[in-house]
C-alpha cells in the first residue's frame, strides 16, 4: 500500500478508528513508508501497534519509528535459544534479532522516551 492511499483510508476512517495493527500475514517493515503511515495515523489521534520479525529493522530506521509515535511493537523473537529458533525461523539470524532488540533499547533511553512499549513474542 503507498503512502497515498493510505492517507486516503485513514481519512475515511479516522471518525471511526481508534487502533491500526500493522501486522497480520506479512512484515510490515517491507514498506519503506511504514514510519509516515504510522505518524499519519498517530496525527489523527490512532493508537498504532506493529509485528515484525526484526530482521528487517535496520540502523537507519529506527529513530523513524520513535518519532512516528508507534504505540507498541511486537517483535517475534519465537524462542529462547538460537536452537529452537532456527527449528521455528528457517532462515532467520537469532543473534540478528538480539542485536536489533539491543538497538531499539538503547534508542529508547536516548530518546528518552517510552514508545514504541517492545512486547516480545515467542
Amino acid at each position: 500500500m503507498t503512502l497515498s492511499e493510505f492517507t486516503r483510508v485513514i481519512e475515511d476512517v479516522s471518525p471511526f478508528c481508534s487502533s491500526i495493527f500493522f501486522n497480520f500475514c506479512g512484515e510490515p517493515l517491507i514498506n519503506n513508508e511504514i514510519c509516515k503511515m504510522i505518524g499519519y495515523a498517530k496525527g489523527k489521534r490512532i493508537y498504532t501497534e506493529l509485528s515484525t520479525n526484526a530482521l528487517l529493522l535496520v540502523d537507519n530506521m529506527i529513530p523513524s519509528i520513535i518519532e512516528s509515535g508507534l504505540d507498541n511493537m511486537i517483535i517475534s523473537l519465537d524462542a529462547a535459544n538460537l536452537e529452537s529458533y532456527n527449528s521455528m525461523r528457517v532462515g532467520g539470524d537469532y543473534q540478528k534479532v538480539k542485536e536489533n532488540i539491543n538497538k531499539i533499547v538503547e534508542a529508547k533511553r536516548l530518546y528518552k522516551t517510552a514508545k514504541p512499549r517492545l512486547t516480545l513474542q515467542m
